[in-house]
């Protein structure tokens, strides 16, 4: 059955909003992680670990006809979220897709990284420390799947419009100027392992490489033939 949902909490009014292209299955996935102390919605899980299953229940508020889409339900299912007053929403994310958490229930709203953090962080992470390095095989199924899960997808007018108002009156400071125009793919000639290229595009489409791990690797100092050319001159 394909039906947008709502987790409901009934001792503070909180819930959350889900769609399903099977709500029954989709229902009993849900009480078996909470059950499990597993739930990916923390907030959520916190609540029911608090107040207990009999403080929970699932309700439909739309049924769909069988045809809809995958993609269909998840718009459905943001007319909810738009719809809702934030501070009940149990819903981690500003659209029904995922992608980023909002604002406060972000763990890290609000806060930074101290510089000693940011420079573990970086070292752990970088280079052959990372544990996904040179795993060419890995990154290009992962990217299969994300192009394969975002295919043929578009925003709502609604989530466009609300899009836009986000970004209306925001200035970019100098620095994020710079690196964007440095970044942009059509515009920054590259020299990898000797070779020219007029693109990071370019270069990309000829050696198989996306165009994210040609930037990571531009920019890393360890990637001695990796270096960016800037109206005649190789920089690093």
């Amino acid at each position: 059955m394909n039906a947008v949902y709502r987790i409901i909490n009934k001792h503070n009014g909180k819930y959350y909003i889900g769609s399903s292209s099977n709500f029954l299955k989709r229902k009993r996935s849900h009480f078996n992680m909470l059950r499990r102390g597993a739930h990916h919605n923390k907030p959520l899980q916190a609540d029911y670990n608090k107040h207990g299953e009999g403080c929970f229940l699932i309700e439909v508020l739309k049924i769909y006809d069988e045809k809809t889409t995958r993609k269909e339900l998840f718009e459905k299912e943001q007319d909810y979220i738009f719809a809702s007053d934030n501070r009940l929403l149990y819903n981690l994310y500003d659209n029904a897709f995922g992608m980023s958490y909002k604002k406060e229930k972000n763990p890290m709203f609000g806060k930074t990284h101290s510089p000693k953090v940011k420079a573990m962080l970086s070292e752990i992470n970088s280079g052959e420390n990372n544990f996904w390095y040179g795993n060419d095989g890995h990154m290009n199924k992962m990217r299969s799947k994300i192009t394969k899960r975002f295919d043929g997808r578009r925003h709502t007018e609604k989530t466009k419009l609300k899009m836009s108002k986000s970004h209306k009156g925001r200035e970019k400071t100098s620095e994020t100027r710079l690196k964007l125009s440095l970044n942009n793919g059509n515009n920054s000639s590259i020299v990898i392992e000797g070779t020219f290229y007029r693109s990071m595009s370019e270069a990309s489409r000829q050696l198989n490489i996306s165009r994210t791990t040609i930037t990571s690797r531009v920019n890393n100092p360890k990637f001695k033939n990796y270096s960016r050319c800037s109206e005649g001159v190789e920089t690093n």
